[in-house]
């Protein structure tokens, strides 16, 4: 005759694959928002340029290189949130059947901003420097860089 302290542990596994089907579903958002920051800042830099070649104004690539390290910095942003995500994904994941899910969907802090300012900024960075991040965000600013000296140049007169 079974001994009724000595139950069986329950199985939360059912539980926890829908707490690790929501932290997927906030990965998966995150990432369409940096995909939409991408096309969105193509878009904007695209009819900066368009409306550089008519008027030829310096001051519209300035504002089309603002809006574009905007982009770059929201792009960044929300790779960062992705990451930290990940790292509850993984936390969840590991965590043992035995033990009933909390459904926390707060990610873990990596660098708290008010104990190491400088290690917060510094992840900041090196998020707006990933491999998917900057050589797209880079190179615009390059181009338009380019096309303000450019017009500069060809606003002057020559000698």
């Amino acid at each position: 005759m079974p001994d009724a302290n000595s139950e069986k542990p329950k199985d939360y596994s059912s539980s926890r694959e829908k707490h690790l089907d929501w932290i997927e579903k906030v990965i998966e958002r995150m990432s369409n928002n940096s995909s939409s920051m991408k096309r969105m800042c193509l878009l904007v830099a695209g009819a900066a340029i368009g409306l550089w070649s008519q008027r030829r104004s310096p001051e519209v690539l300035y504002g089309a290189i603002g809006i574009t390290t905007a982009f770059w910095t929201l792009d960044a942003f929300y790779l960062r949130l992705e990451r930290r995500f990940r790292l509850l994904f993984d936390e969840v994941r590991q965590e043992s059947a035995s033990t009933p899910p909390d459904y926390r969907m707060k990610p873990p802090v990596l660098h708290d901003r008010r104990k190491t300012p400088f290690k917060w900024l510094l992840w900041c960075f090196l998020s707006g420097c990933s491999v998917t991040v900057f050589p797209l965000y880079a190179v615009l600013v390059v181009i338009l860089f380019v096309l303000v000296f450019r017009s500069q140049v060809l606003a002057c007169p020559t000698l």
